[in-house]
């Protein structure tokens, strides 16, 4: 066996596994994301929720909120000056409703990126009612801000005036 030479039909066949076919390697990446969609759960409509099945009085919290420390499934109340709202707070999306309001003045939420509320270049103000602007119920549901990649540790209800 020392003197045996390989075959050439051999080196052949161990050679062809040697390459690299861009159209093999293309045609594979293709019939796996075809096959196996990601995962976009964190995209899903929020369930329903229902004043009603919160029987027990709203808990009023400090405004700025801090989320990392809210009990789960509350109904929460924050009370600022011309307004104060019952909301729902399921990590990333808030709902809620309006108990009382001044019409004549917006009521913005601040995302904040620290729990204090100090401002950062990382915070994200969203609309929850424009002045004069007419709430079906004075409901209201604001989502968390798409294409942000950080995670938000407070929350500021505010109506400049």
């Amino acid at each position: 066996m020392s003197g045996s030479k390989i075959p050439h039909s051999a080196i052949r066949v161990i050679d062809s596994f040697d390459r690299f076919d861009p159209a093999l390697t293309l045609y594979i990446l293709l019939l796996t994301l075809i096959l196996a969609p990601p995962s976009i759960s964190w995209a899903e409509e929020p369930q329903p929720v229902s004043f009603k099945d919160y029987a027990s009085p709203p808990l009023v919290i400090s405004n700025p909120v801090d989320v990392t420390s809210l009990p789960p499934e509350r109904l929460y109340q924050v009370n600022g000056s011309g307004f104060i709202l019952q909301f729902f707070f399921n990590g990333r999306n808030l709902m809620g409703k309006m108990v009382k309001r001044d019409i004549n003045h917006p009521i913005l939420v601040r995302w904040c990126f620290f729990r204090s509320c100090e401002e950062s270049p990382f915070d994200y103000i969203s609309i929850i009612v424009l002045p004069y602007y007419p709430l079906e119920q004075e409901f209201f549901r604001v989502i968390f801000p798409a294409g942000i990649h950080h995670e938000f540790q407070g929350l500021y209800f505010f109506s400049p005036r």
